[in-house]
């Protein structure tokens, strides 16, 4: 039976809450970026909050049944468009993340696996429900995941990539992953970070900068740790 949400569904409290950070979020960006080349940006970033609410509304409408049938395609479809991205996509500064729809319009696939992956996970561990998980198992679950990952990573975008990961941990803890398996998985990431580390590669320049400018964000003002102290003068100094 196809169930739709109504407005009664909404946990109006947590939603009202949501969007009061959101708009506090929006006002420092406008605090730090006010005698910037970049003012006008809070503008455009309380557009896409209003966008993106109406979206919430119109999508919770849609009987999430649906999405779980569909989830298969959608996965194939991101594929694709991973695989067009580094074909056609348009290249800034040394990667491609970007497909150009023409008229100034661009879309980033990246983005959209996120949601997609959410859904492919939630069905497949769905499916393996009431039974311990298996090897084989855990294993397809690595492969759903870590295909798409590789095609983000080589675009390059490490960023993004990375963000697949909690996908995989969460689905697996909610899948119900035994103990000795999650310590074998362990030991197995920590051999293969340790053989990476003495294989003498470490991270580009630009990724190693924003590590280290998270941490310190004064050693390079005016470049990765640009926007750390903007926010903090923004905190700081912009009272309530």
């Amino acid at each position: 039976m196809r169930r739709f949400s109504s407005f009664r569904d909404f946990d109006w409290m947590l939603l009202t809450l949501v969007l009061l950070v959101s708009l506090i979020s929006v006002l420092e960006i406008r605090s730090a970026t006010l005698h910037t080349k970049f003012h006008g940006f809070d503008e455009k970033q309380i557009g896409f909050l209003l966008v993106g609410i109406g979206l919430m509304f119109l999508i919770s409408m849609v009987d999430y049944h649906v999405l779980v049938e569909i989830s298969p395609w959608a996965y194939g479809i991101s594929l694709i468009l991973l695989v067009a991205v580094k074909a056609v996509g348009t290249k800034v500064m040394g990667a491609r993340r970007w497909i150009n729809l023409g008229g100034g319009v661009h879309f980033q696939p990246s983005e959209w696996v996120k949601l997609v992956l959410i859904i492919v996970a939630a069905r497949y561990f769905w499916g393996l429900a009431g039974r311990s998980l298996t090897w084989l198992d855990v294993g397809r679950a690595f492969a759903m995941v870590c295909i798409p990952m590789g095609l983000v990573l080589i675009q390059p975008d490490l960023g993004t990539a990375l963000t697949y990961f909690p996908v995989l941990v969460a689905g697996l803890f909610l899948g119900g992953i035994k103990p000795k398996q999650v310590a074998i998985l362990v030991l197995g990431f920590t051999v293969v970070l340790g053989g990476a580390f003495l294989s003498g590669k470490r991270l580009k320049p630009y990724q190693q900068a924003r590590l280290t400018s998270f941490i310190n964000p004064d050693a390079d003002p005016k470049g990765a740790g640009y926007q750390i102290r903007q926010s903090l003068i923004a905190v700081g100094s912009g009272g309530l």
